[in-house]
């Protein structure tokens, strides 16, 4: 009896929302922002990975003051780069709020400015990591 009951509770919520195509376009919308979080936020491992390389090469560049590192602009814009994105994406994370199913006009609004918010989130870190790695790896071939 209580799977019975479950169930009917489940076929009217659905039933819901397929009456309401706006609120299937704010749930897809949704889950469409949390999407683009979710396929760039396992790249903040090496997002901090790249910028420990960064902030290591300007420690051990500091330290030698007799030396004139020409590469000590390029360490720092890319470290610069990189602290950016990182900010970006955790200021994105603690401003997100779910959206309720209540106010479902202004839900699109808000979901269509955090998807372009989360781009531009996603844009400053996948630009900011291929620059950094490209500064590295011509480092590397350098030394």
């Amino acid at each position: 009896m209580r799977y019975f009951f479950l169930f009917i509770i489940v076929l009217v919520f659905s039933a819901c929302e397929e009456q309401n195509p706006k609120l299937a376009q704010q749930n897809a919308l949704e889950k469409e922002v949390m999407a683009i979080h979710d396929s760039i936020m396992p790249r903040m491992g090496q997002l901090k990975a790249l910028k420990k390389a960064f902030k290591d090469s300007l420690a051990i560049s500091a330290a030698d003051s007799t030396v004139d590192n020409p590469f000590e602009t390029t360490l720092q814009s890319n470290l610069a780069a990189l602290d950016e994105a990182d900010k970006a994406m955790w200021d994105w994370m603690h401003n997100y709020q779910a959206p309720d199913s209540v106010q479902i006009d202004a839900n699109l609004i808000y979901l269509e400015e955090q998807k372009k918010l989360i781009l531009e989130v996603k844009e400053k870190m996948e630009s900011s990591m291929t620059n950094a790695q490209q500064t590295l790896d011509s480092l590397s071939n350098i030394r």
